[in-house]
């Protein structure tokens, strides 16, 4: 008879928690797109052209991911596909061809190359794959039917034309497998690959190759990588090329002229050593080389130390006979990265990476004739990143960081209060362009937010907190006042008689825990010094209140990969007062047993905290009471990376799973007493995931790609739950 009260009582209590609830609400995006140089980093690959038109390709990060992106541009540098075109996501290398009806787009990812064929009203039409076994793209040589594209990689080469057929694969090089490819460019019906050698020394040798992939020899070019350096541009034409590198410390611009065979004929510096040239790291500024007609069209650009950066142009001659003054042809503020050129009409168009004044890197073509404009080849809405979300009685609150318009990062507050929203205020602002770290917590009608206002050199910075009144708006201090000094990681918790402030510094070796308690009533926010609640150290810090008190969880040894040694790892947890101090003689230990558990989350669900934690391939969980004591260690759910939510009767579980690229976030319903998990997990198509407890549901603020943004990364919100009943009228 007990079994089956037993067994009653267990399908109750599971029924009882039901399924992640529905949304009950729309989404609602915390701010309107404002539309300026694309969010995130692009770096130019290549343009082709049919004569009339060009089609750019490059790298493109406005997703958080790296897409590969297109647009089509006229002879004046105009982008004729403004948001750009998305061509792949997820990408590691990308090049362009004509074909003579469509533009050919490759985009590599890994040992997968596809070929995308776009028209000329700027639609995709087709899509093949070819495998190259992790080849990189090296070159492409000529426009038209008769169009090749280079693959080379482990001391082979492969060709396919511009239909996507190969022409020869795995053609055996003299480069050795285990050298590296230098630069490989194009002539009128060959390739040259630039390759090291394995005798001693920096020459750089020649392999040649005819349209077809049969090997035409190979010779020492006579280049010293160690005067010409490793930044490199080659192009061809029918009896003799350029090759054009930045020099070993990427100060200079250096041209070797080599004939048909690849042997340095002549060489000569368009740009001498300065050492007070900046060097952007990576990407690097890597130089461009186009053969029109009789000359080599070549640019570059330079970053003064004042901040200026250039964009060079040159035109050299093929015969070596002449040698032209390089004009500047594009000005701006900032960093100049690489450069792509190709021929549009009669047009010579360029491309320009530059990083402009701690604005993310943007691509302007520019019109080489010295135009008057120098228009963006795409654009996309502000870059919006880390939502934070907190519950008041009022509503709720989403503070979030955006990137730009301007070269600043801003921290943006915006209160919800339905049925009517307030506009987003601005917190701070970062003018290096740098993120800035915040949390937020309400506690009844006070929202209160800590950040980090300057960036520390050592990566810790320090925190001031301010508190806004949720009802009508209001800044309750007139300025930001001094939190934490020289703070690892930072969480807030909220119950009703304030805010507590948890947060590790620098202690010996390992970060060390510190409260700090945050008043939300009338009269000065901090009121009292940090106090030491253990000496443990504490990484993954979590936080959950009962209203009164706090549950705090940490991780004592977190493993920094590669961890060539195992140690011991533990899951702790503390219960302090509202004051912050230790409720408790000594830590409570959660899991001592599981390898490296990690991420800690905690929720109190009426009698207990729940709290949940990954460990190795699923998410473990238990109970502590309300005086400290914990129950039996259970499995939750084989999700990762959990964050645990209560509201009314129901315990809720979003977890975020990350596998190259790609991320998946989930929501499950949990049972609040046994901590199984119920039904089916909900797909949540966002990322970056916070989740705030509202008297009927939660609301859940999020990041995902915005199509209507020019696929830049938005933040959302949206509110799960039971939506309020009405009383049927009498």
């Amino acid at each position: 008879m007990h079994s089956l009260f037993l067994a009653l009582a267990v399908v109750a209590q599971i029924a009882a928690a039901a399924n992640f609830p529905d949304a009950i609400s729309s989404e609602q995006q915390v701010s309107a797109p404002i539309f300026t140089s694309p969010a995130g980093n692009q770096q130019t690959l290549a343009i082709a052209s049919n004569g009339t038109i060009g089609f750019a390709v490059w790298f493109d990060q406005r997703s958080g991911h790296t897409d590969l992106y297109g647009s089509r541009i006229d002879a004046n540098g105009v982008s004729l596909d403004p948001a750009g075109i998305l061509i792949s996501t997820s990408v590691t290398g990308g090049t362009v061809i004509w074909n003579g009806s469509q533009f050919v787009v490759v985009s590599q990812r890994g040992s997968d190359d596809q070929f995308i064929f776009v028209t000329t009203d700027g639609v995709i039409v087709d899509r093949k794959m070819i495998t190259q076994l992790y080849m990189q793209i090296a070159a492409t040589m000529g426009s038209g039917p008769d169009a090749r594209i280079l693959f080379v990689g482990f001391g082979m080469a492969t060709i396919v034309d511009s239909h996507a057929n190969v022409v020869m694969a795995n053609i055996h090089l003299a480069m050795p497998a285990s050298q590296s490819l230098a630069v490989a460019g194009a002539g009128t019906n060959e390739f040259l690959i630039l390759h090291t050698n394995l005798v001693p020394g920096r020459h750089l040798f020649a392999d040649r190759l005819d349209r077809d992939g049969n090997l035409l020899g190979t010779i020492d070019t006579g280049v010293d990588l160690n005067v010409i350096g490793s930044t490199l541009a080659l192009a061809g034409g029918d009896n003799d090329y350029l090759l054009v590198g930045r020099g070993p410390y990427e100060r200079e611009v250096l041209a070797a002229h080599l004939d048909r065979n690849g042997m340095l004929t002549s060489f000569r510096s368009f740009v001498a050593y300065d050492a007070s040239m900046r060097v952007p790291g990576n990407p690097s500024a890597k130089p461009a080389v186009l053969r029109d007609g009789d000359h080599y069209e070549v640019t570059w650009t330079t970053s003064e130390a004042n901040g200026e950066a250039h964009t060079w142009r040159v035109a050299e001659s093929a015969a070596a006979n002449a040698q032209s003054v390089p004009a500047r042809i594009y000005d701006w503020t900032g960093m100049g990265y690489g450069t792509t050129i190709a021929k549009i009409a009669s047009q010579p168009v360029v491309v320009t990476d530059a990083l402009r004044s701690g604005v993310s890197t943007s691509i302007d073509p520019v019109v080489t004739a010295g135009g008057p404009s120098h228009p963006l080849l795409s654009t996309s809405a502000t870059l919006q990143t880390m939502p934070q979300a907190a519950a008041s009685g009022n509503g709720y609150a989403v503070i979030w960081n955006e990137f730009g318009p301007d070269g600043s990062t801003h921290l943006y507050l915006r209160r919800f209060q339905p049925p009517v929203s307030a506009a987003p205020v601005e917190v701070a602002s970062n003018a290096a362009g740098h993120e800035i770290k915040a949390r937020i917590a309400a506690a009844g009608d006070v929202y209160v937010v800590a950040w980090s206002p300057v960036e520390a050199l050592s990566g810790h910075p320090d925190y001031v907190v301010r508190r806004m009144s949720a009802t009508t708006g209001e800044w309750l201090d007139d300025e930001p006042a001094p939190l934490a000094a020289g703070v690892y990681e930072l969480v807030l918790g909220a119950s009703k008689d304030g805010v507590l402030a948890v947060y590790t510094i620098g202690c010996t070796s390992q970060p060390c825990l510190r409260t700090r308690p945050i008043a939300t009533d009338a009269g000065p926010p901090i009121r009292l010094p940090e106090t030491i609640p253990t000496s443990s150290p504490a990484y993954e810090l979590s936080i959950a209140s009962d209203g009164h008190d706090y549950l705090i969880a940490w991780n004592d040894n977190v493993c920094v990969f590669p961890c060539d040694v195992p140690f011991p790892s533990r899951l702790l947890a503390a219960r302090v007062g509202n004051d912050g101090r230790p409720l408790d003689s000594k830590p409570i230990v959660l899991d001592d047993v599981d390898s490296f558990p990690h991420y800690p989350s905690i929720a109190w669900v009426g009698a207990s905290y729940a709290v949940a934690w990954h460990a190795g391939s699923q998410t473990s969980g238990r109970h502590v009471s309300a005086a400290g004591v914990a129950d039996a260690i259970r499995k939750v759910s084989i999700a990762h990376a959990p964050h645990l939510v209560a509201y009314g009767s129901r315990l809720l579980l979003i977890a975020t799973e990350q596998a190259g690229d790609a991320v998946t976030t989930s929501g499950l319903g949990i049972a609040p007493s046994s901590l199984m998990a119920v039904g089916d997990p909900l797909l949540l198509a966002v990322s970056q995931p916070s989740a705030a407890a509202l008297p009927y549901g939660i609301v859940l603020a999020y990041v995902r790609v915005d199509p209507k943004a020019g696929n830049a990364t938005r933040v959302f919100t949206r509110i799960y739950g039971e939506a309020p009943r009405r009383r049927a009228a009498r």
